[in-house]
């Protein structure tokens, strides 16, 4: 097998973890890129080499690095810059309530 289709079977593999992360079919993974099930198939196992620009909407959409698609490494899927700050403003918003509590006057 040639470098360029081990490459390509690697990184299809990839995005078949993504997809079964996210719970979704070829079909449904495919509709949110703007591709066909076929060609989320071919992605898949090889066959098709992914472009810049369908690597770019798959990072968009899907919060993945290019690191992970491109190389295998890092992680897999980062959070968006609005998940972090709702997760953020939960854990403050927790705190704030447990500080509440603590200095209310007993009884």
């Amino acid at each position: 097998m040639n470098m360029v289709k081990e490459l390509n079977k690697a990184m299809g593999e990839r995005i078949k973890r993504v997809r079964q992360e996210h719970k979704l079919t070829q079909k449904e993974f495919a509709d949110r890129l703007g591709m066909t099930a076929v060609w989320q198939s071919s992605v898949e196992v090889g066959r098709h080499q992914l472009s810049a620009d369908t690597m770019k909407l798959i990072h968009e959409k899907f919060g993945v690095s290019y690191e992970y698609l491109i190389e295998g490494s890092g992680q897999p899927l980062q959070k968006s810059m609005l998940d972090q700050i709702d997760s953020l403003q939960k854990e403050k918003n927790l705190l704030l309530s447990i500080i509440q509590q603590l200095t209310r006057p007993p009884g």
